[in-house]
């Protein structure tokens, strides 16, 4: 990794360019963002794992979205590769 400065920016737009949607109906309103990006240094290829949240969440809500994120996809995959979730 290089010794180049690290600065927060927003990233809405490279969220925009990679095809992140979300359904929302006329009267929805984002209040909290948990976003897991990969990462890769265009120096050296590396990638990495980040977390970001929106700066108002508090603990209990981040740790709820992320245990729930993390049910979702599990559930998903059990999905894609048949398993049942009665055994």
């Amino acid at each position: 990794m290089s010794d180049e400065q690290q600065v927060k920016r927003p990233i809405g737009s490279e969220l925009d360019e990679l095809g992140v949607r979300c359904e929302l109906g006329e009267n929805d309103r984002i209040v909290d963002a948990l976003v897991l990006l990969r990462v890769q240094s265009l120096e050296d290829g590396e990638s990495s794992l980040r977390i970001e949240v929106n700066p108002e969440i508090d603990f209990l809500v981040r740790r709820g979205m992320f245990e729930v994120a993390y049910d979702f996809e599990h559930a998903a995959i059990g999905e894609i590769l048949g398993e049942d979730d009665d055994d």
